[in-house]
Protein backbone atom coordinates (compact mmCIF):
# COMPACT_ATOMS: atom_id res chain seq x y z
CA UNK A 1 0.00 0.00 0.00
CA UNK A 2 1.70 3.25 -1.09
CA UNK A 3 0.89 6.74 0.85
CA UNK A 4 1.58 9.93 -0.59
CA UNK A 5 1.65 13.23 0.52
CA UNK A 6 2.17 15.87 -2.21
CA UNK A 7 1.14 19.57 -0.67
CA UNK A 8 1.45 22.70 -2.80
CA UNK A 9 1.91 20.87 -5.63
CA UNK A 10 3.82 23.29 -9.04
CA UNK A 11 1.89 21.15 -11.45
CA UNK A 12 -0.38 18.76 -12.00
CA UNK A 13 1.51 16.03 -11.30
CA UNK A 14 -0.83 13.99 -8.19
CA UNK A 15 -3.54 13.65 -11.14
CA UNK A 16 -1.01 11.74 -13.11
CA UNK A 17 -0.05 9.96 -9.98
CA UNK A 18 -3.63 8.61 -9.20
CA UNK A 19 -4.07 8.18 -13.03
CA UNK A 20 -0.91 5.95 -13.25
CA UNK A 21 -1.35 3.98 -10.00
CA UNK A 22 -5.24 2.94 -10.87
CA UNK A 23 -4.69 1.88 -14.36
CA UNK A 24 -1.41 -0.53 -12.76
CA UNK A 25 -4.36 -1.43 -9.80
CA UNK A 26 -1.80 -0.29 -7.16
CA UNK A 27 -3.54 0.21 -3.68
CA UNK A 28 -2.91 3.84 -2.22
CA UNK A 29 -3.71 6.75 -0.22
CA UNK A 30 -2.48 10.43 -1.30
CA UNK A 31 -3.48 13.70 -0.01
CA UNK A 32 -2.38 16.87 -2.32
CA UNK A 33 -2.96 20.36 -2.67
CA UNK A 34 -1.62 22.92 -5.49
CA UNK A 35 0.09 26.35 -4.89
CA UNK A 36 -1.52 27.76 -8.01
CA UNK A 37 -5.20 28.66 -9.23
CA UNK A 38 -6.13 25.64 -11.66
CA UNK A 39 -9.12 23.51 -12.50
CA UNK A 40 -9.53 19.47 -12.91
CA UNK A 41 -12.31 18.61 -15.09
CA UNK A 42 -14.62 14.96 -14.26
CA UNK A 43 -13.72 12.53 -17.53
CA UNK A 44 -16.90 12.90 -18.87
CA UNK A 45 -17.28 17.25 -18.16
CA UNK A 46 -17.19 19.34 -21.12
CA UNK A 47 -13.91 20.99 -21.47
CA UNK A 48 -14.11 24.76 -21.93
CA UNK A 49 -11.03 27.44 -22.47
CA UNK A 50 -11.78 29.59 -18.85
CA UNK A 51 -8.85 31.23 -18.50
CA UNK A 52 -7.27 28.80 -15.79
CA UNK A 53 -5.10 25.60 -16.27
CA UNK A 54 -7.01 22.85 -16.32
CA UNK A 55 -6.19 18.92 -16.02
CA UNK A 56 -8.52 16.32 -16.69
CA UNK A 57 -9.48 13.88 -13.93
CA UNK A 58 -9.39 10.01 -14.81
CA UNK A 59 -12.88 10.11 -12.08
CA UNK A 60 -16.18 11.40 -13.37
CA UNK A 61 -17.92 14.47 -12.27
CA UNK A 62 -17.70 18.01 -12.94
CA UNK A 63 -15.35 20.50 -12.23
CA UNK A 64 -13.23 21.47 -9.13
CA UNK A 65 -11.52 24.83 -8.16
CA UNK A 66 -8.32 24.46 -6.86
CA UNK A 67 -6.48 27.09 -5.27
CA UNK A 68 -3.23 27.43 -2.72
CA UNK A 69 -4.30 26.10 0.57
CA UNK A 70 -7.96 26.21 -0.40
CA UNK A 71 -8.59 23.24 -1.09
CA UNK A 72 -7.17 19.73 0.13
CA UNK A 73 -7.87 17.13 -2.35
CA UNK A 74 -7.20 13.76 -1.65
CA UNK A 75 -7.53 9.95 -3.73
CA UNK A 76 -7.69 6.45 -2.81
CA UNK A 77 -7.88 2.85 -4.72
CA UNK A 78 -9.09 -0.79 -3.18
CA UNK A 79 -10.81 -3.73 -4.31
CA UNK A 80 -14.09 -4.33 -3.56
CA UNK A 81 -16.78 -7.50 -4.35
CA UNK A 82 -19.73 -4.27 -4.19
CA UNK A 83 -20.74 -3.11 -7.42
CA UNK A 84 -23.22 -0.67 -6.15
CA UNK A 85 -21.10 2.60 -6.37
CA UNK A 86 -23.95 4.70 -4.29
CA UNK A 87 -23.43 2.54 -1.41
CA UNK A 88 -19.97 2.97 -1.65
CA UNK A 89 -20.38 6.43 -1.71
CA UNK A 90 -22.36 6.55 1.28
CA UNK A 91 -20.06 4.74 3.73
CA UNK A 92 -17.23 7.53 2.23
CA UNK A 93 -19.66 10.48 2.86
CA UNK A 94 -20.73 9.41 6.46
CA UNK A 95 -16.93 8.35 7.39
CA UNK A 96 -15.69 12.19 6.10
CA UNK A 97 -18.74 14.05 7.60
CA UNK A 98 -17.12 12.78 10.82
CA UNK A 99 -13.62 13.89 9.87
CA UNK A 100 -14.79 17.50 8.19
CA UNK A 101 -16.67 18.07 11.65
CA UNK A 102 -13.79 16.78 13.77
CA UNK A 103 -10.67 18.78 11.93
CA UNK A 104 -12.78 22.04 10.54
CA UNK A 105 -15.30 21.97 13.01
CA UNK A 106 -17.95 22.69 10.58
CA UNK A 107 -22.04 21.74 10.87
CA UNK A 108 -22.44 19.69 7.86
CA UNK A 109 -24.79 17.17 6.12
CA UNK A 110 -24.87 14.96 3.54
CA UNK A 111 -26.76 15.69 0.61
CA UNK A 112 -26.60 12.85 -2.76
CA UNK A 113 -23.59 14.70 -4.58
CA UNK A 114 -21.53 15.74 -1.48
CA UNK A 115 -21.41 17.28 1.89
CA UNK A 116 -22.55 20.64 2.77
CA UNK A 117 -21.91 23.06 5.47
CA UNK A 118 -24.47 26.22 5.04
CA UNK A 119 -25.64 25.52 1.94
CA UNK A 120 -22.07 25.54 0.37
CA UNK A 121 -20.80 22.51 -0.91
CA UNK A 122 -17.20 21.50 1.19
CA UNK A 123 -16.73 18.02 0.38
CA UNK A 124 -17.39 15.87 -3.58
CA UNK A 125 -16.25 12.64 -4.70
CA UNK A 126 -15.98 11.03 -7.95
CA UNK A 127 -14.97 7.20 -8.70
CA UNK A 128 -13.56 5.57 -11.73
CA UNK A 129 -13.87 1.62 -11.85
CA UNK A 130 -11.91 -1.31 -13.57
CA UNK A 131 -13.86 -4.31 -12.68
CA UNK A 132 -13.56 -4.93 -8.76
CA UNK A 133 -11.02 -2.54 -8.54
CA UNK A 134 -12.41 1.28 -7.60
CA UNK A 135 -10.42 5.01 -7.77
CA UNK A 136 -12.06 7.77 -5.08
CA UNK A 137 -10.73 11.27 -5.75
CA UNK A 138 -12.68 13.81 -3.70
CA UNK A 139 -11.95 17.89 -2.23
CA UNK A 140 -12.41 19.42 1.05
CA UNK A 141 -13.14 23.04 0.70
CA UNK A 142 -13.05 25.27 3.49
CA UNK A 143 -16.51 27.07 2.57
CA UNK A 144 -17.17 30.00 -0.06
CA UNK A 145 -15.35 33.08 -0.61
CA UNK A 146 -18.54 34.04 -2.73
CA UNK A 147 -16.81 34.42 -5.97
CA UNK A 148 -19.33 32.75 -8.44
CA UNK A 149 -17.35 31.66 -11.62
CA UNK A 150 -20.48 31.15 -13.48
CA UNK A 151 -18.31 29.85 -16.70
CA UNK A 152 -19.51 26.45 -17.37
CA UNK A 153 -22.91 25.53 -16.97
CA UNK A 154 -24.13 24.48 -13.42
CA UNK A 155 -24.57 20.99 -14.06
CA UNK A 156 -21.11 20.12 -14.88
CA UNK A 157 -20.05 21.94 -11.93
CA UNK A 158 -18.76 20.41 -8.81
CA UNK A 159 -18.17 23.54 -6.79
CA UNK A 160 -18.78 26.84 -8.14
CA UNK A 161 -15.88 28.99 -6.56
CA UNK A 162 -12.55 28.63 -5.27
CA UNK A 163 -12.76 28.09 -1.17
CA UNK A 164 -11.46 29.98 1.45
CA UNK A 165 -8.12 29.64 3.16
CA UNK A 166 -8.20 26.90 5.16
CA UNK A 167 -6.49 27.68 8.68
CA UNK A 168 -3.88 24.79 10.24
CA UNK A 169 -3.89 23.85 6.02
CA UNK A 170 -0.74 21.35 6.94
CA UNK A 171 -1.58 19.52 10.35
CA UNK A 172 -5.44 19.58 7.81
CA UNK A 173 -3.59 17.47 5.03
CA UNK A 174 -1.54 15.16 7.73
CA UNK A 175 -4.68 14.10 9.86
CA UNK A 176 -6.99 13.44 6.68
CA UNK A 177 -4.01 11.22 5.18
CA UNK A 178 -3.63 9.20 8.59
CA UNK A 179 -7.21 9.33 8.65
CA UNK A 180 -7.69 7.84 5.14
CA UNK A 181 -5.27 4.87 6.26
CA UNK A 182 -6.89 3.88 9.45
CA UNK A 183 -10.99 3.81 7.81
CA UNK A 184 -10.23 2.67 4.53
CA UNK A 185 -8.03 0.23 3.81
CA UNK A 186 -11.19 -2.38 3.50
CA UNK A 187 -14.79 -1.09 2.04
Amino acid sequence: MLVILNLDSPSFHPFEINKELFEDCKKFFHVFSFDFECVSIGKFSEVINFGYPYFRRISGGGLVFHGPHRDISMAFSFFSRSINIREIFSQIYLKLLNFIRLNLGFKCSIRDDGIYSNGDKIFGMAAARKKNFFLIEGCILAGSNDVKRNIIKKEFMCFQNFGVEIKNFYDISYNLLKFLKENFVEI
